[in-house]
């Protein structure tokens, strides 16, 4: 069955070329999910819609098509979107990336649509709470797909995290109270800070340093072993 959407709230999230002059765009929507079709004519030089077909412009999309590649039939900027440099540009690619990855298609998610407006409009002119905002997000996709890191209580004994107490991270699990004497290592956490950063106590160096590494253990069975593409430039652009 063809259906038909008019104006849906949406980003880009990827778009590559097709044919002589078209594109194929993938979208992250509000209440379509994350949805990918052709954009006819979409490279020609006086196609003045091609400008819009860029990430992190804020943009209303009609489309029509059933499972599958759908075709864009119209589109419009509700503004002209935020204008990132340096390590918030890519640490906006890094957000595409997770939901190209992540996100099934067609599976409406509109918290985390929600989630990716508010990083981009926090992270706009203020690079200082990159950091913050990025686990604030990261968190957010993990509730929303299901995965969300239990900080109640630990997974096998339903007892509330204790401040002085480590705990080994084991994703789809929880926190696992470490035996004593045992070796801590880089899936291990101590409860204060997970405490903390339960609380997004971001402001704090202890907890925002600890939530990156907790963020990538949860993630990475859902990612795979394939490298993120976005974190390897990253990772070139910080060591310039």
């Amino acid at each position: 069955m063809v259906q038909r959407v008019e104006l849906q709230p949406a980003y880009v999230l990827h778009s590559r070329p097709y044919r002589d002059s078209s594109l194929i765009v993938t979208l992250f929507s509000r209440d379509a999910g994350r949805i990918a079709g052709v954009v006819r004519g979409g490279r020609g030089a006086r196609r003045r819609t091609g400008q819009h077909w860029q990430p992190f412009i804020p943009l209303l999309v009609s489309f029509q098509g059933g499972g599958g590649l759908k075709t864009f039939t119209a589109v419009e900027a509700q503004s002209p979107g935020w204008s990132l440099q340096g390590r918030v540009l890519y640490s906006g690619f890094y957000l595409n990336e997770l939901l190209m990855r992540l996100v099934p298609e067609d599976d409406p998610h509109p918290g985390i649509y929600s989630a990716y407006q508010d990083f981009l409009a926090a992270v706009h002119g203020d690079a200082a709470v990159l950091e913050p905002q990025l686990r604030q997000f990261e968190f957010a996709l993990l509730e929303e797909l299901g995965y969300a890191v239990p900080f109640e209580t630990e997974a096998e004994s339903g007892a509330p995290l204790e401040t002085q107490c480590h705990y080994r991270f084991v994703p789809e699990r929880g926190f696992l109270a470490l035996p004593e004497g045992a070796r801590v290592t880089q899936d291990c956490f101590i409860g204060e800070v997970l405490i903390g950063i339960s609380q997004r106590q971001f402001q704090i160096d202890a907890v925002r340093r600890t939530a990156k590494r907790l963020t990538r253990l949860a993630l990475k069975p859902l990612l795979g072993n394939k490298p993120l593409k976005s974190r390897e430039f990253f990772t070139g652009l910080s060591s310039q």
